[in-house]
């Protein structure tokens, strides 16, 4: 069987320009029993606005619970160790009920007979209920040899594994951006660097049915080097030389 449920509700009149509790109210129910427990101790005021707001409480109650509650005074940890840290002025007594003359009745206003049918047959629209898109960037890299701008193979085949990743995805843009190592001159690598670039533009132009007007071309040659190198004969070839020259690929997409 379904355990029975349980709401807590609290409320708190408080002034804005002195920044004090005017009054205060917490009230936790019990679905088993139907009973609502309000500790009405250290309140500051209760005067008609509070007795408005908690009437509105126990009315909400009643309808979770389905049934009516009655008020009953008594302690409630939780809301002793809130009221500790609540700063009040003076000492006010306990009372285990609001004062006589703000029990008012509070007059229910009828609600027509469709309301409850056209509550019901009203939907949110399709656009509301639909969430925004999220927007991903998906990045990759592939490397060239040295004074070279031609896709080797293994560029190949991860250049077409990206393409069938993006293939059903509503693609908004993609930047390439061409890189360069530092052996050769600034002129040099800086050619270099954008005929890499364009390679791989035409690429996915000729493979992925990629339009001109959504790709963006970068290149920086020798100025953004993945790893620092001082060039010579010798580390032409190195790893970490090797790895400089490259494209890196970014394509932003709607999910």
């Amino acid at each position: 069987t379904a355990s029975p449920p349980e709401v807590s509700i609290a409320a708190r009149i408080v002034d804005a320009r002195k920044s004090r509790l005017l009054w205060c109210d917490s009230s936790q129910l019990r679905g088993d029993d139907n009973i609502i427990v309000l500790d009405w101790g250290r309140i500051r005021s209760v005067d008609k606005v509070a007795f408005r707001v908690v009437s509105k409480l126990v009315k909400r109650a009643e309808k979770v619970c389905g049934g009516s509650i009655h008020a009953v005074s008594g302690p409630s940890s939780e809301v002793k160790e809130v009221f500790k840290r609540i700063p009040l002025e003076g000492t006010v007594p306990v009372v285990s009920e609001p004062p006589p003359e703000t029990k008012k009745v509070v007059p229910e206003i009828p609600l027509p007979e469709n309301f409850q049918k056209a509550s019901e047959a009203y939907q949110e629209p399709e656009t509301a209920q639909r969430s925004p898109p999220v927007t991903i960037e998906s990045r990759t890299t592939i490397y060239f040899d040295y004074s070279s701008a031609e896709i080797r193979e293994d560029a190949y085949r991860i250049l077409t594994g990206f393409i069938g990743f993006l293939n059903d995805r509503e693609i908004s843009g993609i930047t390439i951006e061409g890189h360069a190592c530092a052996h050769g001159t600034k002129r040099f690598n800086n050619e270099i660097s954008r005929r890499r670039a364009l390679a791989v533009k035409d690429f996915l132009i000729r493979n992925a049915n990629m339009t001109e007007d959504r790709i963006i071309i970068k290149y920086f040659g020798e100025d953004r080097l993945l790893y620092p190198e001082i060039p010579t004969k010798e580390n032409i070839n190195d790893p970490e030389v090797k790895k400089n020259r490259r494209v890196l690929v970014t394509v932003t997409y709607r999910r």
